[in-house]
């Protein structure tokens, strides 16, 4: 007889249905500003704010208690869909929307996201002791690609993203190859460690 998983406590449920209402309700608005704002409609930041506005309504399912089957790990999914669409579309228009900066909206988008993700691992923490291992494995691999980002974004190391002339150029393209390589690597490993813990859960809740 195959058992069901515990349901999200409400203390996880319902801090995620408020977040993916904001995302839900945030990703036509940032839609409509990609229209109207540049010279030209951002049409990659139009597309990638669809898939944020797809995984906000299957945030406010999963708040509602609509998925049995794995809702921590589609919790986890939210979150990271919001981050990577986010970031796309950040990058697909420049950062910019007219005049109007976009570093507010990454953002918050990426505490949204990582909220997320939160959520979907503490609904897992209590569950096995094995769960919480690998979860910890998984934000220690973490760990460089944050400080990356965080360097990125807020010291003057952002330059590095704009485009210079000559050899300093080729430099620049060869060196953002390498580290996105290795970004690659990196959220590969902490993807598969995070998937594992969920799987461990899951195994212990007696699913096959």
């Amino acid at each position: 007889m195959t058992l069901q998983p515990p349901p999200l406590p409400t203390c996880i449920r319902v801090p995620a249905l408020g977040l993916a209402i904001v995302l839900t309700l945030s990703a036509p608005v940032f839609g409509v500003l990609a229209a109207v704002l540049p010279a030209k409609p951002g049409w990659a930041m139009i597309g990638f704010e669809v898939v944020v506005l797809v995984s906000g309504v299957l945030g406010i399912l999963l708040g509602l208690g609509r998925f049995r089957d794995g809702p921590a790990l589609g919790l986890a999914c939210v979150g990271g869909t919001c981050i990577v669409a986010s970031g796309l579309a950040a990058i697909g228009v420049q950062r910019h929307l007219g005049t109007m900066s976009l570093d507010t909206y990454l953002g918050g988008r990426v505490l949204v996201g990582g909220a997320f993700i939160l959520l979907g691992a503490l609904a897992v923490l209590g569950r096995t002791p094995r769960s919480r291992q690998y979860l910890g494995r998984c934000a220690v691999v973490c760990i460089p690609l944050v400080l990356v980002v965080a360097v990125l974004a807020f010291t003057p190391a952002r330059a590095v993203l704009r485009p210079t002339t000559g050899m300093l150029e080729a430099i620049r393209i060869l060196g953002l190859l390498l580290g996105g390589f290795v970004i690659v690597a990196i959220v590969s490993i902490a993807g598969h460690l995070g998937i594992r813990a969920f799987d461990v859960a899951r195994d212990a809740d007696g699913h096959d």
